[in-house]
């Protein structure tokens, strides 16, 4: 595995890291008396001086960055803004819903990825994707069963944890269409694993 390679797998293993733990480092900091808001914005905040500093250092990333056409600019903009609505959402759940309830409802995305994918004309391809959608939406189910009877929350955190997952949905899609994804490589790759 070639250099460039190794890094993206290693930046892509943090990245998950970072995303899943989010919940667990969010309810000590809202016990301390911040908002969703103030951390939201340190979140970004620290994540885009991250991602403006690994830009910096090397002149080809430099070099990519100018080349970026003012239409690519407008899309990753639209793009982060849809995706500051799923965090923005989930993180103001989080302030009343607790991780363990929140992690279950966000994790109907998959499910909701795949409706919207054959709503807008690309339809799920062999049966790797349809064993995935029945394992995601299994897991769900089984997850059900932990939830103690006597703690509703509010109906407006349940309303923002939904969100969440409907917002990534649509961020997931739309950064796939808009970022040229091809339906045919899809639809190959789904049935070499089939």
């Amino acid at each position: 595995m070639d250099r460039h390679r190794l890094i993206g797998v290693g930046l892509v293993l943090v990245s998950a890291a970072s995303f899943g733990s989010g919940a667990l480092f969010a309810q000590p900091v809202y016990g301390a008396g911040v908002d969703w808001l103030t951390l939201l914005a340190w979140r970004f905040l620290i994540g885009a001086g991250l991602s403006w500093a690994w830009l910096a250092l090397s002149a080809e990333r430099r070099a990519g960055l100018r080349g970026l056409s003012r239409r690519r600019a407008a899309i990753a903009l639209a793009l982060g803004v849809i995706y500051l609505g799923n965090s923005g959402t989930y993180f103001a759940g989080l302030e009343t819903v607790s991780p363990s309830l929140a992690a279950l409802i966000v994790y109907i995305y998959p499910a909701v990825v795949a409706v919207l994918a054959i709503r807008v004309g690309h339809r799920l391809v062999g049966r790797r994707p349809w064993i995935a959608l029945a394992m995601a939406l299994g897991g769900v189910a089984l997850a059900l069963g932990g939830i103690p009877a006597g703690t509703m929350p509010p109906v407006v955190g349940l309303v923002e944890i939904v969100a969440s997952p409907l917002i990534y949905s649509v961020w997931i899609v739309l950064s796939a269409r808009l970022a040229g994804e091809r339906t045919d490589r899809v639809g190959a790759d789904a049935d070499e694993g089939a």
